[in-house]
This record gives C-alpha cells, structure tokens and sequence, in this order.
C-alpha cells in the first residue's frame, strides 16, 4: 500500500495510491472539516453517483467540487472528488489521469508524474 500526502487548503492528509479507483475518494469526516474550512463551498456540491466497488457491489457517492488540491508541486484547482459515508481514502485515476504518464517509484515509494 503506497499512501500520498494531499493537501486541501491547509488541511494534509494521506491517501492511498488505487490506480484501479476511477476517482479521487474522501471520507465524510474529511469533507466535513473541508466545507468548515472553506475547501468546499456552498455551491460546490454537485449531486450523487453509483460507484462499483472492487467487491462489485455498488455505493452512493457524493459528489463536490474542491477549491484546492494539492500533491507535493502539483495543485489543482476546482477539481471533483467523491465523498463515501465510510472506507478508506483514495487517490484515484481522477487524480491520475490528469497526467500525459505517471510511475511509482518503488525504492523511494515517490509518485512521478509528467505532462
């Protein structure tokens, strides 16, 4: 398991690298601290998905978008996260995708990315 430190605003937290995750992937307690901060606004809420899960069974997702979005140099802006009830956080191909190519280097444990 290969966690990554994020940053939204002034709030870091670490979140695990799951390439087979299409989405980036916040805990409820975590975007509660997120819309008290500022991160996510009143209007940044942008309705609800159905997720299928690697178990197959599917979940309700929430749906917002973050003013901020950090990951070491890299800082997206207005960028979709989904919000799940319970479970671990992930950082997904939504996050990934954003790059031409990107690798895991596994003797330092360091996400590269390029575009």
């Amino acid at each position: 398991e290969v966690r990554v430190k994020v940053a939204f605003g002034d709030t870091e937290k670490y979140l695990t690298l799951d390439s087979g995750c299409s989405e980036v992937i916040l805990n409820e307690d975590l975007a509660k601290a997120l819309k008290i901060s500022g991160v996510i606004g009143p209007g940044d809420y942008l309705g609800i998905a159905m997720f299928v899960l690697a178990d197959g069974s599917q979940v309700t997702v929430e749906k917002y978008r973050l003013s901020e979005m950090k990951v070491g140099s890299c800082v997206m802006e207005d960028f979709v996260v989904g919000v799940m009830e319970e479970g671990g956080m992930l950082l997904g191909m939504g996050y990934l995708g954003c790059f031409d190519a990107w690798e895991l280097d596994q003797k330092t444990q360091t996400l590269l990315t390029r575009n």
